[in-house]
């Protein structure tokens, strides 16, 4: 069993809280209303606490006094978060926190699976096991027609793996194969019902097994199997000897030895533990280690990790990701981790495991540990519906906030993280309805990952087998119950799971659960919703049901709805304009035509009509769906006019087995402004790309044509883009994923009256082609964008459609990414009989090159302004190569990144002259040379951010032009010398920002006399501001902004004379500021914003009477 670790979620619940309040305050009615003050002091209190979390939560694992005062403060917070959702409901009369999603699945689906595939990548230690199995195996095949062979060993250490590459081996092409996860209950219908499915086209007719399987060769794999009853297991066995001629293996795996030799008709096989090394070998898999600069101080660390996990693949898997990108005493901090000698089970190996998931736990960002620990809701070995996991993640408020990336986007994201730290798995998927739904992929968790998962929601889960009080008197948040009698009231997420008709939703079952954002019925044949539903205000869930209540049509605010399944399909739905998110998809729809008022889901992103295979006609009104970005039109293969005009600027390409054609032809009558085209690797013949007449599609101004890597073609890549002609007048074109050598007749005779419009090309991943297409001959070409291209070694003149002087002509942004083959780039090209060179790019301004390691650039082109070099050293060093152009180039900005190369070495900077702009991130060597550093000294403005060296470059004393100097990301502790310092006399703006582990301003400050402009931003555990401050004689503005951690200003502030501004924003600690400041005479802007502690100073007359100038927001 896993301690308790329920503690360890508090950082997480707060953070979510704090954001809710955030965006409570902000809103204007809670302002009218006076509520904005309140919310900022619940907030400012949550924040101050949110301080001290992190020691707190590391004592909870063994102390129980600090786990006790979380478990309370997370509950006070969760009491906050239902108070704000309520008092917004009160506060807006439309309701516009109603987030209803219904499920509407007809019956119930197997819920538990493991699944077949696997990643061969990262299997480590294995083969040699492997191959004794298979030659087990083998020997019994000639010998008996029914074989079971049990491969036990304990939790984590790789029995699946092992099931799954014996599944997938070459020996067993030529038999039936059936996958079947088991799990901890035996249930032998289901057994039964899953193999029949798999062998059987024709599943509702042929029940018997025996006659399904008739003659044929058959391997079954039963997964996971725990049953100790010997009757039930000879049952089993009896089951899956099918006999009538069949050949049946079958393969079972379990953690128990005696059921292995009890289940099995030949002798079971023992899974040992991986070596030391083999768990290292993982470990550096996982964290890209052969990527490092630091291997050689982190290989010793490596290894005595590797060692504590015990032999167990799961373990090694989820730690090696954790460390991925973690810095040296990270590693060691890992290694060194009290929660390695914490026991949670009575097998010593289980506890290393264990530890194992528990560090990669605490490790991971607030959110997602919310979004990991909801999981545990769901039984062992349920299978998790990805889309309905980010819906229900998105509706309880676990998806952090983002201007970049939607919340389906940030979601994506999380299952991404948790898969390659192994908290998650992917499950195969059964569901017919949702075979062709790019999002429904479904997933799982390992047991053991399970066991942490429940450990963390220790006290928020109610189930059938835990009481209540025992689960935190009433409090728990989530449940997954068999019936209804008297849920918590203070529930978020309720799941029904297996509960038939009989659950007992009378008309008041939900009046208790007024904060209920998911409701889950999926697995249950109820009837209709009770009418209660109408009350769960904040309502998000999913529902089996037959029948629709009327009160459906009055919740207007209502974003999410899933009808998919035989649920009715004619209620009134017209009113629902917040719709964000539809299914409709049904296995077996008679419907022949969608309603009129479809278009009045004006904010509708994501449409499932898949399986309407009698819809014929789409209604005008469709052509309001300007939001949609994803139409599921799968199997919809009698559709006929489809009338929505500008819509669908995102179609997946999708096939069903069987079918003749894909359902690229729903394109055929539609002429969006933007399209996107993703998984042509779908198409199954050329006649239908012909069908949808793309360079007839006037109206489309941006084009995207996107093919999965690595998926299986129909139809050769190079024929499809062939047919594939876009429009005349386009504007912006991107290519991903194509897969042939070389390029159609269209894109390689590109000529000066082409494509007139098109002002941006991107093109990436396009791994197979060799040569690039004349894109010089764009005559309107302004941003061009290559990455992944690995077939190209050179750039020249051919790329620009010959040596002619027009190439080229508008271009102004060229991006170059991941270009691993790229060798040569040559930027100008002989034009005439006398060899005269004619840059290619004459309006070129800005150029990035990212992660081409062999690329040499010769020579630069004379108008860029900004240029922009991460992962590139061999660009960075070879322009020593061609002599320095008789015009010298006018780059006003360099920006280095990810450099391994000594600053001495870059002699592109000899081409740079005058360089006035140099930013230097993560570079590890700024050495310097006299030479480079006479090139350096036109420098006026300086940007030094996450360079880990110690001291400051001893050239900077040479910059005499130096204006602005800004320092990110250092040391430290940071040191520069005097004789440095001193001479920039020029420099006029210093700024300190994202320094982690500075405590105190480096003593190199007060040498710099010159500065008139400091900021002082993120530092969070600067503490004091030093005494040399004082010494900046010429100081006009002080600003100091999100430094928690600074409980007061110097008093040394007074002798900044020359003050005129001074701002204090986002510093939770100060709570008064220095009486020195009233010596400041010139001082004549004093903001104060968002200082919680300086509120009373800030009110007081006394305050207001000696700095009448000042502005402060609280």
């Amino acid at each position: 069993m896993v301690g308790e670790l329920g503690g360890l979620l508090a950082s997480a619940v707060l953070k979510v809280v704090t954001q809710q309040l955030g965006a409570a305050i902000a809103n204007q009615v809670m302002m009218q209303l006076g509520f904005s003050g309140d919310l900022e002091d619940m907030k400012m209190t949550l924040e101050s606490v949110a301080a001290v979390l992190k020691d707190a939560e590391r004592r909870s694992v063994t102390e129980e006094s600090p786990r006790l005062w979380l478990e309370r403060l997370q509950g006070a917070a969760s009491d906050i978060s239902d108070m704000i959702d309520e008092l917004e409901l009160e506060v807006d009369a439309k309701l516009p926190a109603l987030k209803l999603r219904l499920r509407m699945t007809y019956g119930v689906e197997g819920d538990r699976v493991t699944s077949p595939k696997v990643d061969e990548a990262i299997i480590v230690g294995r083969t040699d096991e492997m191959q004794s199995i298979l030659g087990s195996l083998s020997r019994k095949i000639l010998t008996q027609d029914f074989t079971i062979f049990s491969i036990y060993g304990m939790g984590g250490i790789g029995k699946t793996t092992i099931a799954q590459l014996v599944y997938n081996d070459k020996q067993f092409k030529d038999y039936t194969r059936v996958w079947v996860y088991v799990s901890q209950i035996l249930d032998l219908n289901k057994i039964k019902s899953s193999i029949v499915s798999k062998l059987s086209t024709r599943e509702r007719e042929i029940t018997d097994l025996e006659m399904v399987a008739a003659g044929t060769k058959v391997l079954i794999v039963l997964d996971d199997l725990w049953e100790n009853d010997w009757a039930k297991l000879d049952t089993l066995k009896l089951l899956v000897n099918i006999g009538n001629e069949t050949k049946v293996i079958v393969i079972a795996t379990t953690r128990d030895e005696g059921i292995a030799r009890r289940f099995s008709t030949i002798e079971p096989y023992k899974l040992k533990p991986l070596t030391d090394e083999m768990c290292w070998q993982i470990i550096k898999h996982k964290s890209a280690f052969e990527n490092r600069d630091d291997k050689e101080l982190l290989e010793q660390i490596g290894r005595e990790i590797a060692v504590k996990c015990g032999g167990v693949a799961l373990a090694a898997q989820s730690l090696g990701y954790t460390l991925h990108s973690r810095r040296l005493d990270e590693w060691e901090s890992v290694k060194d981790d009290d929660i390695w000698n914490q026991p949670s089970s009575l097998d010593s190996s289980l506890n290393h495991v264990l530890a194992s998931l528990k560090l990669s736990y605490v490790s991971m960002l607030p959110c997602l540990k919310l979004c990991f620990g909801y999981c545990a809701v769901f039984p062992k070995g349920h299978r998790i519906v990805k889309d309905d996991l980010i819906n229900q993640w998105i509706s309880l408020g676990f998806i952090e906030p983002s201007n970049r990336y939607s919340h389906r986007q940030l979601g994506e994201t999380y299952v991404t993280h948790l898969l390659r730290m192994s908290f998650l798995q992917y499950a195969e998927s059964q569901s017919i309805a949702t075979v062709h739904h790019e999002y429904s992929k479904s997933l799982s968790m390992h047991d053991v990952v399970h066991d942490l998962a429940r450990s963390v929601m220790v006290h928020e889960i109610q189930d059938d087998n835990r009481n209540q009080e025992k689960n935190g008197g009433g409090r728990c948040h989530y449940a997954l119950l068999s019936e209804c009698s008297k849920p918590s009231k203070s529930l978020r997420a309720l799941h029904f799971l297996d509960c038939g008709v009989n659950i007992g939703l009378c008309d008041d079952a939900l009046l208790s659960v007024k904060y209920l954002r998911v409701l889950d019925l999926s697995k249950c044949s109820i009837p209709i919703l009770p009418s209660s539903i109408g009350q769960l205000k904040q309502l998000s869930g999913s529902s089996a049901i037959l029948e629709l209540p009327e009160l459906i049509g009055d919740m207007i605010g209502l974003l999410h709805l899933d009808l998919s399944g035989e649920a009715a399909k004619e209620a009134i739905l017209g009113t629902l304009t917040e719709l964000e998110y539809l299914n409709l998809s049904s296995e077996k729809s008679c419907i022949r035509r969608l309603p009129e008022d479809m278009g009045n889901f004006i904010k509708l992103k994501y449409l499932n009509l898949s399986g309407w295979n009698n819809l014929k006609i789409f209604p005008r009104s469709c052509g309001n769906l300007k939001s949609l970005v994803h139409l599921n039109l799968s199997c919809c293969v009698r559709a006929e006019a489809v009338q929505f005009s500008s819509m669908v600027p995102n179609f997946v390409v999708q096939h069903k087995v069987g079918e003749s054609s894909s359902n690229l032809v729903m394109l055929q009558d539609i002429n969006p402004s933007e399209l996107h085209i993703s998984k042509l690797e779908n198409v199954i013949s050329a006649e239908e790309v012909q069908r949808i007449r793309l360079n007839e599609k006037r109206k489309v101004q941006i084009l995207g044509l996107n093919w999965t890597r690595g998926a299986r073609r129909f139809v050769e890549d190079h024929e499809v883009l062939g047919l594939l002609v876009p429009p005349h007048y386009l504007m912006e074109f991107m290519l991903k994923g194509y897969r042939s050598r070389n390029f159609p007749s269209w894109l390689m005779g590109i000529a000066p009256d082409h494509f007139p419009s098109l002002m941006r090309v991107d093109i990436e991943d396009l791994t197979e082609c060799t040569s690039l297409p004349p894109l010089g001959q764009l005559p309107n070409l302004r941003i061009l964008s290559l990455k992944g291209m690995h077939g190209i070694t050179k750039i020249d003149w051919y790329l620009c459609g010959g040596r002619g002087p027009r190439s080229f002509r508008q271009l102004e942004e060229f991006t170059l990414s991941h270009m691993e083959r790229l060798e040569e780039w040559h930027t100008a090209n002989p034009c005439s009989e006398n060899r005269k060179s004619r840059f290619m790019f004459p309006k070129l301004k800005k150029i990035e090159i990212h992660h081409c390691p062999k690329l040499r650039l010769t020579p630069c082109p004379q108008k860029t302004r900004h240029l922009e070099i991460e992962g590139s050293d061999d660009t960075l060093s070879s322009w020593h190569i061609v002599r320095p152009s008789s015009s010298p180039v006018r780059v006003n900005k360099l920006t280095v990144k990810s450099s391994k190369l000594p600053l001495h070495r870059w002699s592109l900077l000899y081409q740079l002259t005058p360089l006035s702009c140099l930013v230097i991130e993560s570079c590890s060597d700024l050495s310097s040379s006299p030479e480079i550093t006479s090139v350096l000294s036109t420098i006026q403005a300086l940007f030094l951010k996450g360079n880990d060296n110690p001291d400051m470059p001893h050239w900077m004393g040479e910059l005499r032009m130096l204006h602005s100097l800004h320092v990110s990301s250092m040391h430290p502790e940071l040191k520069a010398s005097l004789e440095v310092m001193s001479k920039l006399t020029s420099l006029r703006y210093l700024t300190l920002s994202n320094c982690d582990s500075m405590v105190s301003l480096p003593m190199w400050l007060g040498d710099l006399a010159s500065v008139r402009e400091l900021k002082i931003e993120s530092c969070p555990n600067l503490n004091n501001l030093h005494g040399t401050i004082g010494r900046l004689s010429s100081l006009q503005s002080l600003q100091v902004t999100f430094c928690d951690n600074l409980k007061e200003l110097t008093e040394s502030l007074g002798s900044l004379t020359s003050l005129k501004k001074l701002e204090v924003g986002c510093c939770r600690s100060i709570k008064y500021l220095p009486e020195s400041i009233q010596e400041l005479t010139n001082l004549v802007d004093l903001r104060v914003i968002t200082c919680p502690e300086l509120n009373a100073w800030c009110k007081s007359e006394d305050t207001k009477a000696k700095f009448p100038y000042i502005y402060f927001r609280l």
